[in-house]
C-alpha cells in the first residue's frame, strides 16, 4: 500500500474556450492513453507520450518501479486497479497549441476521490502531456 501512495502522490506532484476534440491525435485521446498507461503502472508506455521534462519524471518512476521486487510490483498493480479515471472536459487554448484535460479519479465503487487535470502541448510529432496539475 505504501507504493500505491507513492504513485498517487507522484501523479499530483509533477507540476513545474472549451472545445472537445475527437480523433486519435487529439489532446483528449492522448490524455486518455496516458492516464490509462499511468494507472496500469505502465511507465514505459506513458513516458513517450510526455514532453521532454515530464518524460524524465516518467523515466524516474519507471526506474523506481523496476527496482521493486516482483511481489511489490504485482501489489502496486493490484492496488492501482482499485482506481479508475473519467475525463470530464477538454479545454483548448485560443491558439490551439495547448490544452487542459480535466479528469476525476474514482475508486471502482464509484466514490470520487479527487479531481485533477493535465496540460498537453502540441509538438511536431503530435500532442504530448506536459504537466500534471
Amino acid at each position: 500500500m505504501k507504493h500505491l501512495s507513492f504513485f498517487i502522490l507522484a501523479l499530483f506532484a509533477f507540476s513545474s474556450c472549451a472545445e472537445n476534440t475527437a480523433g486519435p491525435a487529439g489532446p483528449e485521446q492522448m490524455a486518455n492513453t496516458f492516464l490509462q498507461a499511468y494507472f496500469d503502472a505502465d511507465f514505459a508506455t506513458a513516458a513517450p507520450l510526455c514532453s521532454e521534462e515530464l518524460h524524465e519524471d516518467m523515466n524516474h518512476s519507471l526506474s523506481f518501479f523496476n527496482n521493486l521486487s516482483e511481489a511489490e510490483q504485482a501489489q502496486t498493480r493490484t492496488d492501482l486497479q482499485a482506481y479508475i479515471f473519467k475525463i470530464e472536459k477538454t479545454q483548448l487554448n485560443p491558439t490551439k497549441d495547448s490544452a487542459t484535460v480535466l479528469y476525476r479519479v474514482y475508486l471502482r465503487d464509484s466514490t470520487g476521490i479527487t479531481a485533477s487535470s493535465i496540460r498537453l502541448v502540441k509538438q511536431e510529432e503530435g500532442w504530448k502531456v506536459d504537466k500534471i496539475l
